[in-house]
């Protein structure tokens, strides 16, 4: 414990506030004969006194100071039972938000995260910064959240979780090289809270921080980054997986029907991970993975990817297979959209050649108006490739790029679509930051298409949540267009083959919301198919893929209206 003096009268302070705060009477014959006036050279005294502390902690587990006068003083956290913390700034670096004034009474704060701003964390306005999301807690409470920040000054920022709005700021104090602030405030009903942590300066300052809260649990914030932690036994334990210990991370800053890649491994390995993504409001889980079976060289570690859903916050919890496990991990978070294809002249019909040139169609889903959406493509070849960023329902080429980049702004009311044009022999990766990239020829209602699959279409990540055949395996996409339907409309998709067991998934093209899948039809052969009633508005993907790895040859689709 750690205590700078810088006021008189610090001996009738001490004892005041532990004889006042902490249930039992200090005698200042105790420590008087350590302090002889407190204007002379205190380093000694400062070490005795803290022998002294330590020897009155004997008679009570905790020490609760508070000094009259703003006292100057910082000290480090002491462990308190239950797992909770004890307090021990004063009112300096303090600030209450919506007309709260700050109490007098020493704090008792419950969840605590230690942290680092550092130059891998996202920058916010030239900054770096850590977001937490504060879980558990109520309507009309009063809560205090305490920064302490060593090596840069620390700014601590309320936000509104659901417009973005800061609510309420405040800047540290700094003292002997680190820095307090204290900001406090009351719960509103229909308002989800952040924490924001950053640095005052605009020089992405970096260094140590310990974020508390007296109420309400602090779940930090991931969104496109590797971040890195150890599984501990001091972890809570997970109920979602008896036996086993957890650490909690908040899928921040996304919107409905993002992609969102996960990947975790623990190096070594030294325990065998275990991934699970939760419902934040209902604490139920909604998808999990040990190992990832559909991709060997990943070993014993976890890997998931799934489109966000509208009115589901997430929360990506990190904890192991086995009861008890712990260990030094890393955490993957990535919200781009990728698929792998390439340009063959052995291809069916749905790529066309166009002036001695192949094509390549997908379905860009799940925008937003008003995303700068960025498209990358890399490709094995030196050679040009054309891609072209198209209106699905009109086939409006709006936007064109002979570079391995093309930038948009997703506008209102119009359906995204990806054409690339390449030459024979060329494969290559096409990656967006925003939406969900599928393969997608255009097929109408009541149309049958005869088609095959080649080892240079497109691969399904193999990480997908609603992925249920053997990795690697190419695939061929059909839309089909809302203009063509009617509301309750019922609609029968068939996929038959000779050569291949096929399997059959579907998709709102919009959104890229996965619906359905059929591998083997009820004619309880290997061909597929899948019935479903038409949604106003909504456009829809049909992916047929072999059930077998790698697995080629001729197939026919069918999409056909019963009613």
């Amino acid at each position: 414990m750690t205590v700078l003096l810088s006021d008189v009268n610090f001996l009738d302070i001490l004892v005041q506030a532990v004889s006042g705060n902490s249930g039992f009477v200090l005698d200042s014959s105790e420590v008087s004969q350590n302090f002889t006036s407190v204007g002379m050279d205190l380093s000694t005294e400062l070490s005795q006194l803290n022998q002294n502390l330590n020897a009155l902690q004997n008679k009570q587990d905790s020490y609760l100071f508070q000094s009259e006068k703003d006292l100057p003083y910082v000290s480090n956290d002491h462990p308190f039972k239950e797992d909770r913390l004890i307090s021990q700034t004063t009112t300096i670096g303090k600030k209450s938000v919506a007309g709260i004034s700050t109490s007098q009474t020493p704090l008792v704060f419950g969840d605590t995260e230690k942290g680092n701003l550092n130059n891998t964390d996202k920058a916010f306005y030239t900054r770096y910064r850590d977001e937490y999301w504060i879980r558990e807690i109520s309507d009309n409470q009063q809560i205090t959240l305490n920064l302490e920040s060593i090596g840069f000054d620390a700014r601590v920022q309320l936000v509104n979780l659901n417009n973005g709005a800061i609510i309420g700021e405040y800047q540290d104090n700094t003292i002997n090289g680190q820095s307090i602030g204290q900001l406090t405030f009351n719960t509103q009903q229909g308002i989800d809270y952040m924490v924001r942590v950053t640095s005052i300066s605009d020089s992405n300052m970096t260094g140590d921080y310990t974020l508390t809260t007296t109420l309400g649990n602090l779940v930090l914030g991931v969104d496109d980054q590797k971040i890195t932690g150890t599984l501990s036994n001091t972890d809570p334990d997970n109920n979602l997986r008896s036996g086993t210990f957890y650490d909690d991370y908040y899928l921040s800053n996304l919107t409905p029907f993002t992609q969102v890649n996960l990947r975790l491994a623990s190096p070594g390995p030294e325990f065998d991970t275990y991934l699970q993504v939760i419902d934040a409001k209902t604490g139920n889980w909604v998808l999990y993975n040990d190992d990832n079976g559909s991709d060997p060289d990943w070993g014993t570690n976890s890997a998931l990817a799934f489109t966000t859903q509208s009115g589901i916050d997430y929360i990506v919890r990190v904890t192991s297979y086995r009861n008890g496990a712990t260990g030094n991990y890393s955490l993957e978070v990535n919200t781009s959209s990728s698929t792998s294809g390439g340009f063959s002249t052995s291809d069916d019909i749905n790529h066309p050649i166009l002036r001695s040139r192949l094509v390549d169609t997908y379905v860009l889903s799940g925008l937003t108006a008003g995303q700068d959406v960025n498209l990358n493509l890399n490709t094995n070849s030196t050679s040009t490739l054309t891609a072209q960023v198209f209106n699905r329902d009109t086939g409006e080429t709006l936007v064109s790029s002979n570079n391995n980049s093309l930038n948009f702004t997703a506008a209102q009311g119009i359906d995204y679509g990806v054409r690339l044009i390449g030459i024979d022999g060329v494969n290559y990766n096409l990656t967006s930051n925003y939406g969900t990239v599928f393969e997608g020829s255009v097929i109408q209602l009541n149309q049958t298409l005869s088609s095959r699959i080649v080892n240079t279409d497109a691969i399904i990540n193999p990480f997908e949540s609603w992925w249920r055949t053997p990795t690697n395996s190419g695939y061929d996409g059909y839309y089909l267009s809302s203009n063509s339907l009617t509301s309750g409309q019922t609609v029968q998709i068939n996929a038959t083959s000779q050569d291949f067991n096929t399997v059959l998934y579907l998709f709102n093209a919009s959104t890229g919301e996965y619906i359905t899948f059929n591998n083997d039809d009820i004619s309880g052969n290997t061909n597929s198919g899948i019935t479903f009633m038409a949604q106003a508005g909504v456009d829809y993907l049909m992916m047929v893929t072999p059930f077998n790895p790698r697995g080629t040859g001729n197939y026919s689709i069918n999409v056909t209206s019963l009613s």
